[in-house]
């Protein structure tokens, strides 16, 4: 006897999603906090490859993070709200092209923490994010 998936399949795509990027803050991004602050509290000058590897992992991490979150608290929202058009709006093709895209622009952000100096980077990335809001809460 098999037992049917109470969960949707857009959900057990994008649970997934989350997991691995809350394993990557978790194994990845850790370490390199630890190793840095470890660094600092010896009196060594901060490590250039560490340190840049932790802005890359901690960019793309939480950005996918966020992201992750989001787009589960949007499709949640869109199962309550357009009950019986769920299925056909939400179908699997749709859910992994988002998937794919909220980690490549998880990883645009991380690029800026290589290509420009940091704090060119987070007023870039303050701006983007400023106007991103300003648009939708005027909409």
């Amino acid at each position: 006897m098999t037992k049917t998936s109470s969960l949707p399949k857009p959900l057990k795509t994008l649970l997934p999603t989350l997991a691995v990027s809350g394993l990557g803050v978790g194994l990845l991004v850790q370490p390199f906090f630890i190793a840095l602050i470890f660094s600092q509290l010896q009196g060594n000058d901060r490590n250039c490859t560490t340190s840049t590897a932790f802005a890359i992992f901690m960019t793309l991490f939480s950005c996918t993070s966020f992201l992750g979150v989001m787009s589960l608290i949007v499709d949640r929202f869109l199962a309550i709200r357009l009950h019986l058009r769920y299925q056909e709006l939400a179908t699997h093709n749709r859910v992994v092209a988002v998937v794919i895209s909220m980690w490549v622009f998880g990883f645009f952000p991380s690029l800026l923490a290589v290509l420009i100096p940091r704090t060119m980077a987070s007023k870039i990335l303050g701006v983007i994010s400023f106007f991103l809001f300003c648009n939708y809460s005027i909409s």
